[in-house]
């Protein structure tokens, strides 16, 4: 009988830590604190740590895709995982499952609630910037793919930066600014963006690039003969100009560039010819706009 006893006695000590070993070996389920934008490649999960599991194994959902496998986190003590290698401005999807090894065995909690995030748009490149007039110009880029709109910043001469105007569709790839100043130096950078809910995420900033608008035409106050073979020409002076190009053409000839004044705002015509009719322009030269 003392044997019979022995014998049961002994198997149930071998059997009942397996069992109880098994069971409390369950890990609760992960819970995902952020995954955040990084670059236009790249995603950056966050969750906090589960008592007690050996790793972590995370799922990707690309847009409306299906979920697969991407990474099995090997330690218990990792809280974060960057992925690479994404396409720009697309929606990515995460859940997360914890383990817990049991032998040659994993024992693995529920899965996470999701969370998704966009990365960000490529960046823009600018095509050109060039002056229309003396108050505006265009500004030219490349299509960025998936991108919602673009947002224009801004800079007159050595100033701020400043965000001039904000393009609600990725299709646009020009705009044109207008009531600037004459003869000045713009510089203009450019972020692309794509949404997410109620919020943006942009591209970096592009690569910047400057133009001058063209000087105020200039206006002839008058045109007065002084001898038979002498006009003076009177006109306004024009903010920015160093330096003015008076033209001058007759019926029977083009336009012949007949002097370049000084800052100035009158010139005498010496060359003109008794009997003639002439037509005068002045053209004002900055050399900031013409050295650019």
């Amino acid at each position: 009988i003392i044997s019979l006893f022995l014998a049961v006695l002994m198997a149930f000590t071998i059997i009942t830590p397996t069992i109880v070993s098994a069971a409390s070996k369950k890990v609760s389920k992960p819970k995902i604190s952020s995954v955040s934008t990084v670059s236009s490649t790249s995603l950056k999960i966050k969750w906090k740590k589960v008592s007690g599991a050996d790793g972590y194994v995370i799922y990707q959902k690309k847009s409306d895709g299906k979920y697969s496998k991407i990474k099995t986190i090997t330690s218990g003590k990792t809280t974060s995982y960057t992925k690479k290698s994404l396409s720009s401005a697309t929606k990515y999807t995460y859940k997360i499952k914890a383990y817990d090894k049991v032998g040659s065995k994993k024992i693995y909690s529920e899965y996470s609630s999701t969370k998704s995030a966009y990365t960000k748009p490529s960046k823009v490149t600018v095509s050109s910037v060039s002056a229309v007039s003396s108050s505006s110009v265009k500004i030219t880029w490349k299509k960025v793919s998936r991108a919602d709109g673009y947002v224009i910043y801004q800079k007159k001469g050595t100033g701020e930066y400043s965000k001039i105007k904000t393009i609600t569709s990725g299709k646009t790839t020009s705009y044109t600014k207008k009531s600037l100043s004459s003869a000045t130096k713009y510089t203009y950078k450019i972020k692309a963006y794509v949404k997410s809910g109620s919020k943006k995420v942009y591209s970096e900033y592009s690569s910047a690039k400057s133009t001058y608008t063209t000087p105020t035409q200039v206006s002839i106050s008058s045109l007065t003969s002084v001898s038979s073979t002498s006009v003076k020409i009177t006109w306004k002076k024009v903010d920015g100009a160093n330096s003015y190009i008076i033209g001058r053409k007759t019926s029977s000839t083009g336009w012949v560039k007949i002097a370049e004044t000084d800052d100035v705002d009158s010139y005498i015509d010496t060359t003109a010819k008794s009997g003639t009719t002439y037509t005068y322009t002045v053209v004002p030269v900055c050399d900031d706009v013409k050295g650019l």
